[in-house]
């Protein structure tokens, strides 16, 4: 998510369940928005119908002005914000501009859409200026692209961002009118605003239910707590495994070089040095080794890729991972060759010729 969650403060009410109609909202949420905006700590409030990583953005079919596309390829998804949105979320606009608070319901028709709907609907034209509507074919007027904003992640953290529209609250309140969620950025640590926060909305109305006050930070940290939790249990397999194939190389390793203490003492007898001896059996432990990890490591390339969905920040072709435990087993594959066939070398070559 590109979208900076520090400092944000999440606030969701209910005008629904408090009994407002549809005419009402637009002073109740300006209301809101000026109270909560001149409390200390408070550098900037806003409203949205979602916010990114909440999971509950809306899909709308979308055409665009002087396009012809099948109905299967028009789906977006829809947010409904109020000024000063995307500073408060922190998303950067990186043409145009975002919603004004002159973007009410008697001024042009106005939307901003990401850089994942500047993509897949207008790749070789800038989008600024362009015009869509809802549904299909395109209705005139539309709403008229007046910013495109870089890509934020609304859904799952494992996939990339889709392609997501901005309108105005106040200019869509027929379609969406209960706008629920308050999006407040803090100087500090927005938790040491909530009392300030839940106060003003009671103030403007008592009745006014908060069904949940979290930061974006949190929101986030909780979004992701499946894939946590199976990257951790999936790296404790790891480590077990890894433990385990250590302990079996070494072990298979270490009796297949004391297996040879009978040969190595016959070598030394003919008249090999000691030294001689230890990088025969190095040599021939590398070996082995060099042909386990060039099996090894395709075989791992192709798993991962099988389970490449549930890798959250890890890539399926991860080198450091890779290399780790290359390096890992060929240490203990070393390891489990060298201490036998120096023990083996020190013993007098009589003695080793005795060995069972």
């Amino acid at each position: 998510m590109r979208a900076s969650p520090q400092h944000v403060l999440l606030v969701r009410i209910n005008p629904e369940l408090a009994g407002y109609k549809f005419q009402q909202l637009p002073s109740l949420y300006r209301e809101l928005l000026d109270r909560i905006g001149v409390l200390p700590g408070v550098r900037s409030a806003s409203m949205g119908t979602t916010s990114p990583m909440s999971g509950g953005e809306t899909a709308a079919d979308v055409s665009v002005e002087g396009q012809v596309r099948s109905p299967a390829e028009n789906t977006s998804e829809l947010v409904a914000v109020g000024p000063q949105y995307f500073e408060t979320e922190g998303m950067r606009i990186v043409a145009g501009r975002g919603i004004s608070s002159r973007d009410i319901a008697t001024s042009t028709p106005v939307a901003v859409v990401n850089q994942a709907f500047a993509r897949r609907f207008l790749p070789k034209e800038s989008s600024v200026g362009r015009r869509f509507s809802l549904g299909f074919p395109f209705k005139a007027p539309g709403f008229e692209i007046v910013g495109v904003i870089e890509d934020a992640k609304y859904g799952s953290a494992r996939e990339d961002a889709g392609p997501i529209f901005f309108l105005p609250a106040y200019q869509v309140l027929s379609i969406l009118p209960y706008v629920n969620e308050i999006e407040i950025r803090a100087a500090g640590d927005p938790v040491g605003i909530t009392a300030e926060v839940r106060r003003a909305i009671q103030e403007s109305d008592s009745n006014l239910p908060i069904t949940n006050m979290t930061t974006l930070t949190q929101q986030v940290n909780d979004s992701l707590g499946e894939q946590r939790a199976f990257s951790g249990l999936t790296g404790c397999f790891g480590v077990l495994g890894l433990v385990l194939a250590c302990v079996g190389l070494y072990g298979i390793m270490a009796y297949n070089v004391t297996g040879r203490t009978k040969e190595m003492g016959i070598r030394m007898a003919l008249g090999a040095q000691r030294s001689e001896v230890l990088w025969m059996v190095l040599r021939q432990t590398l070996l082995l080794l060099a042909i386990g990890i060039a099996i090894g490591v395709p075989l791992a390339l192709a798993t991962a890729r099988l389970i490449a969905n549930q890798l959250y920040g890890l890539k399926p072709s991860d080198p450091f991972t890779l290399i780790f435990a290359a390096l890992l087993l060929t240490g203990v594959g070393l390891l489990a060759g060298y201490i036998p066939a120096r023990r083996a070398s020190k013993v007098d070559p009589m003695v080793t010729l005795r060995y069972e």
